[in-house]
């Protein structure tokens, strides 16, 4: 029997508490702004685990913990939460879009060095040779650029 996997989650955290899936739900609309520094990691009985991005953010939060604590158990239908820990985490990596590069329409086009040529000829994978290439192009522009404002 097929099972959805969503279903599967809510039912396990349903058994462990409704206050807990409701912390893991609504955790940006609790903690607001905060939630660009302080991520909630893990649900330990009445602990919450908190990772924390900047050790300076992890200090001021500590020294604040009462507040987000009561902040925390406000927003719950009754107080569950007795403790917050710290830990310091490493930020989310944000997914890179692909960038498309245009060349300046006034400029002419831009010749590689020699060397810059050969170096490219030596790499075996295509898209880096392809990024390295646009790369150089934007440096080489950049330092027209430069030069034509120094005049």
């Amino acid at each position: 029997m097929v099972t959805n996997l969503n279903i599967l989650v809510q039912t396990a955290l349903s058994q462990q508490g409704d206050w807990q899936l409701f912390l893991i739900k609504n955790w940006k609309n609790i903690i607001g702004n905060l939630s660009q520094h302080v991520r909630l990691e893990k649900i330990y009985d009445s602990t919450i685990i908190l990772g924390v991005y900047d050790t300076h953010w992890m200090q001021e939060l500590y020294m604040f913990s009462n507040i987000l604590l009561d902040k925390i158990n406000d927003a719950l239908e009754e107080p569950k939460v007795t403790h917050i820990r710290f830990k310091k985490v490493n930020r989310p990596v944000e997914q890179k879009t692909s960038i498309t590069y245009t060349k300046p329409s006034a400029s002419k086009p831009i010749q590689l060095s020699e060397k810059e040529q050969k170096a490219l000829a030596a790499l075996s994978d295509p898209e880096l040779v392809q990024a390295l290439k646009r790369f150089l192009v934007r440096c080489h522009n950049q330092k027209n650029l430069w030069t034509k404002k120094k005049k």
